[in-house]
């Protein structure tokens, strides 16, 4: 009869799920680049109309805040995770 091992697989936990389904996968990534990029192109498009409607100056400002807006959305999700 062959020995039993006594330590658990690093790659599976006691009940033998494994333990990197709980990781976001490439999957995940791919739709978050995904939505930075169509992000991107929304801006840049608001930018071009606010150009054509508003003026430079205008897009400028526009710009600086979708910009910022964008910044602290992301840096609140981020901290969403956490707890103090």
């Amino acid at each position: 009869m062959a020995p039993v091992p006594n330590h658990i697989d690093q790659n599976r936990s006691a009940t033998g799920s494994d333990t990197h389904a709980n990781r976001p996968g490439r999957q995940h990534a791919m739709w978050r680049w995904a939505g930075a990029i169509v992000t991107a192109l929304a801006g840049i498009g608001f930018f071009f109309v606010i150009i054509g409607v508003f003026g430079l100056p205008a897009a400028i400002i526009g710009l600086a805040v979708f910009v910022a807006l964008a910044l602290m959305i992301f840096q609140r999700a981020q901290a969403g995770g956490t707890e103090p």
